[in-house]
């Protein structure tokens, strides 16, 4: 997410019931793009846009979706 960005709060309201429905199968955390400190983390997974979600496994990155989709998808 960033702070500018109107589209990650719009997300993040039609992710929740996502997030909820796997919360006991799947971690889910949220970093702010722009902090300094992420920076590095943002390279190693390809996010080039906000917003973007990315998918581990046992801690190596599989996938980075990078804009909005539909929870449907």
């Amino acid at each position: 997410w960033a702070p500018w960005n109107g589209v990650d709060r719009p997300f993040d309201a039609e992710f929740r019931p996502v997030r909820h429905e796997w919360s006991n199968q799947a971690a889910f955390r949220s970093i702010n793009v722009d902090d300094p400190a992420m920076a590095d983390f943002c390279r190693k997974c390809d996010v080039s846009n906000v917003p973007a979600l990315a998918g581990f496994v046992g801690g190596r990155r599989v996938e980075t979706l990078v804009g909005r989709r539909s929870t449907q998808e």
